[in-house]
């Protein structure tokens, strides 16, 4: 869990799974071929920043959004670990129009 990456973020990402918080920056998931991603996109434009050459990416919906659900618990516990604050701001968010998920 990150609170926002920049240019590449997740690049040649080889498994797991990665929570972003805010934005992401240009050419994300460039090679990545492992793994899952949620991304929060407030801004509406992540279709413009992710590299869709290696990736298939949705937004959050079915089957996907039944996979963010043992991922939600992460969110409220990161922010009490860290005291994040992008944490604490989405920690009671359902997903819906700006979840973003990647795969490859």
């Amino acid at each position: 869990m990150i609170e926002g990456c920049g240019s590449n973020g997740c690049e040649y990402m080889t498994g797991g799974t990665v929570a972003i918080l805010g934005p992401a920056g240009d050419n994300f998931a460039a090679g990545m071929y492992g793994g899952m991603t949620f991304v929060y996109d407030a801004a509406d434009d992540f279709a413009n920043r992710v590299n869709s050459d290696t990736v298939v990416w949705q937004r959050m919906a079915g089957r996907l959004e039944r996979a963010l659900d043992r991922f939600r618990p992460v969110v409220p516990r990161g922010h009490r670990r860290t005291a994040a604050a992008a944490a604490a701001r989405r920690a009671g968010h359902r997903g819906g129009r700006q979840l973003r998920a990647a795969t490859a």
